[in-house]
């Protein structure tokens, strides 16, 4: 008799739900799984939730009331599932739209509370698991089958996988409508009962823009992405497919080469001429706000430039005695002209730079393509804060580099383009990444940063017993590129070292 109820027991406990994986459709569009929340959150509290938050707190909370009742070291799933209303024809203009399944299980003698306005209004216990959803009810799926989707789930303690392509179209026209009709509001008449030119060019600039994300999304098959903190250092790729796949030729070693031949500095970066062009070609839908800022404006100012405009890397740094320092490095197909027109395009900005930024161009006797940067301060003491910046002796210049067009801002004495290739962190970031075309690269050390901008303050008089060690660097990078499947994000961050940065500022 023992033995039977013994047979009994592991036979029913077999048929019960494990794993939250056993719960989610076997038709699931999309999939966030969380499989290590308590590591995750004992990691967080000692970086320090006051400089990193509470994330998976957040995230739950806008699903359930209590969500400090959720048991973290078993997983939690977020699921999106198509709608399904057995012998009922799907509602509305696009059809029944797919809904959200919140799977969890609760501490010990705990009961989590659903809030109901975030997707999910109906909830139930089954099998130890709390399970919330959108729709009038939820179904179990049938035992033994675990949804596909989760082959495709990266490895990670942060997990997510969209069907796009499968999600989009459902939601793509739903979307295409909702943002013609925003766009087409932005472009009503003004009093006088006509549109503004202006108005008129940005909402131009908005709606060629939107096509080209609605044109992106159809493109997209999957998307994927994987998050983990380990040692205080998130660490997320994103990997998003495309339905058609493409060839596509990987060669970094051009913008490799340019960024050995900068001096390194607190930040770094390089862009691909198609991203650059890309980037360019949405500034007017972006309706021109960062104008107030000069590096802006002179970016602007260079679109003039796009047609000669090749892969490029640029440095910014803040040094004692040095000031602000900004240099890049150009490929472009014809030196002479891109050199030609860079000087129409900052003679033409003089006017503009002098009365929005009180700087003065003084074009540089003997040549045509540098100019001494000269501060109009009305006080001694506006002149003493705007020479830490940007001392008497700063130069803006465009002059040729080896085949390149070389930019510099800054002190004479910092002569930021070097004669032999050295490794920088940008250098190594681009040589690592040979799997992808880059596009872009970022290579930052917050610390260099915060040690510049206090070294300038002491510069300018200010009153600052600020004093912050030289090292650890606090390092962050991203990389964007593609393969001739997938366009890929590789984000790294040391987030602990950028809590202790800020408490040794303040």
């Amino acid at each position: 008799m023992k033995l039977l109820l013994c047979i009994v027991l592991v036979v029913t406990s077999t048929t019960f739900s494990q794993h939250p994986e056993d719960l989610v459709s076997a038709d699931s569009l999309a999939i966030l799984s969380i499989q290590d929340g308590s590591a995750i959150q004992t990691s967080l509290k000692a970086i320090g939730t006051e400089f990193t938050g509470t994330p998976i707190n957040d995230l739950l909370s806008q699903f359930i009331k209590n969500p400090s009742a959720i048991d973290y070291s078993q997983a939690v799933i977020l699921s999106i599932e198509p709608s399904v209303a057995a012998g009922l024809s799907p509602g509305g203009m696009f059809g029944a739209m797919p809904h959200l399944v919140v799977i969890c299980k609760p501490k010990a003698e705990s009961t989590l509370e659903l809030n109901t306005f975030s997707g999910v209004n109906i909830s139930t216990m089954h099998d130890g698991w709390f399970v919330a959803a959108g729709g009038t009810s939820w179904t179990p799926p049938e035992s033994g089958k675990l949804s596909p989707i989760f082959s495709e789930l990266p490895e990670a303690q942060v997990g997510l996988h969209l069907s796009f392509g499968k999600l989009w179209s459902q939601i793509g026209p739903v979307t295409q409508m909702a943002g013609g009709m925003m766009i087409g509001q932005l472009n009503k008449p003004g009093i006088s009962g006509v549109i503004d030119p202006a108005t008129r060019k940005q909402t131009a600039a908005i709606s060629q823009a939107f096509r080209k994300v609605m044109q992106f999304c159809s493109q997209v098959e999957t998307i994927s992405a994987s998050l983990s903190l380990v040692d205080g250092i998130v660490a997320t790729q994103i990997k998003i497919a495309q339905k058609n796949h493409q060839s596509k030729s990987i060669d970094n070693t051009p913008m490799q080469e340019m960024a050995s031949s900068m001096r390194t500095s607190a930040l770094q970066y390089a862009m691909s001429e198609e991203f650059t062009k890309l980037l360019l070609s949405l500034y007017e839908s972006l309706g021109k706000e960062f104008d107030e800022y000069p590096m802006i404006a002179i970016t602007e100012a260079m679109r003039d430039l796009g047609d000669l405009h090749g892969n490029n890397v640029v440095m910014f740094g803040l040094e004692e005695k040095v000031g602000m320092t900004i240099s890049s490095l150009v490929e472009t197909t014809d030196q002479e002209a891109y050199l030609s027109q860079a000087k129409d395009v900052i003679n033409n900005k003089e006017t503009h730079f002098a009365k929005d930024f009180q700087m003065k161009l003084t074009p540089r006797s003997g040549s045509n393509t540098e100019w001494t940067v000269s501060m109009l301060g009305e006080t001694k003491a506006d002149l003493k804060m705007m020479h830490a910046v940007i001392p008497s002796d700063t130069v803006l210049a465009f002059r040729k580099v080896g085949d390149w067009i070389g930019f510099s801002f800054g002190a004479v004495k910092s002569n930021p383009f070097l004669g032999i290739p050295v490794e920088t962190d940008l250098s190594r970031l681009i040589t690592t990444h040979e799997n992808i075309s880059v596009d872009f690269a970022m290579a930052m050390d917050a610390r260099k940063l915060v040690r510049g901008l206090i070294a300038i303050e002491k510069d300018a008089g200010l009153d600052t017993a600020r004093n912050v060690p030289a090292e650890p660097p606090v390092k962050t990078e991203v990389v964007l590129g593609m393969n001739a499947t997938a366009w890929i994000l590789d984000f790294h961050s040391d987030i602990a070292g950028f809590a202790k940065l800020m408490a040794e500022i303040d």
